[in-house]
């Protein structure tokens, strides 16, 4: 067993879970489909406010009530988990004792600000949850997870000044990008306080290294790290390829990305402090 696994595994035990082993591959939909769609949805089955006491048992009742009315947890109490995109489905058993909102949030979170997706174990529902703004958001779904998914807005078709930052977010988010994955470049918005990334635009072809040079001046290597923009930079940028900025909440930087990098689609960065 890897250390990863043994990890998992104890983070699971700690939430009173019983880990019965990863699940590949099959026809199930992936948690990386299951994660979209939580994220995706613009109202939740049920929100459960971030102020008040007790946040993580009043978060762990809802997802528990919606995820038996689902049926995505089974008779003999078992169903999928995955706590992040890139890692497999884990098939879990419920115990007596399940504190899941509080250990399953998201990296330097308090507890109650739960991350975790759970499905049934053939597939057929999930129940997600993840923390917004003001709320903690608990989604059951049986439809979406086995649709086609959207493809993404076209920034001319949207009326963004009429947007909230969050549903900016919710529109540009970071799992946009879709197969096939190209080299290129990409605009990457991060969190100005949290400094986790919150939006990630694949720029057009034709955005290339001399774009890049135009736009800061001379560089001895562009491609060599994330380049930091000033904010009147990325309006400027922004400006020129159709993209959304909101440079109050967020700081942001170019990179270029090789495909392989892209498919990873870099959820899990976070700026040094």
């Amino acid at each position: 067993m890897s250390r990863v696994t043994e990890h998992l595994d104890e983070l699971l035990r700690l939430c009173g879970l019983v880990p019965l082993g990863t699940v590949q591959g099959g026809q199930l939909p992936s948690p990386e489909r299951a994660w979209h769609v939580t994220a995706g949805v613009q109202t939740p089955t049920t929100a459960v406010p971030l102020v008040g006491d007790d946040l993580s048992t009043r978060v762990d009742k809802e997802w528990l009530r919606l995820a038996r009315l689902q049926a995505v947890i089974d008779d003999q109490g078992t169903f999928l988990i995955a706590l992040s995109r890139s890692q497999p489905w884990t098939r879990v058993r419920l115990t007596d004792d399940v504190h899941l909102s509080e250990h399953l949030v998201g990296d330097g979170a308090r507890a109650g600000h739960a991350e975790f997706v759970t499905m049934a174990a053939d597939g057929s529902a999930l129940c997600g949850v993840t923390t917004e703004e003001y709320d903690v958001w608990v989604v059951a779904d049986t439809e979406l997870l086995h649709a086609s998914p959207p493809p993404p807005p076209d920034p001319g078709d949207v009326d963004l000044a009429s947007m909230s930052p969050m549903q900016l977010n919710r529109l540009f988010a970071p799992d946009r990008l879709r197969p096939p994955y190209r080299d290129g470049w990409v605009l990457l918005g991060f969190h100005r306080n949290a400094h986790y990334l919150t939006r990630l635009h694949e720029l057009p072809e034709s955005f290339t290294d001399k774009t890049v040079t135009a736009l800061l001046g001379s560089h001895s290597d562009v491609r060599s790290a994330m380049l930091s923009l000033t904010d009147d930079q990325a309006q400027a940028l922004a400006d020129s390829v159709g993209v959304p900025v909101d440079t109050d909440r967020l700081a942001y930087y170019l990179e270029y990305q090789t495909g392989p990098v892209k498919s990873e689609q870099s959820t899990a960065r976070r700026l040094s402090p």
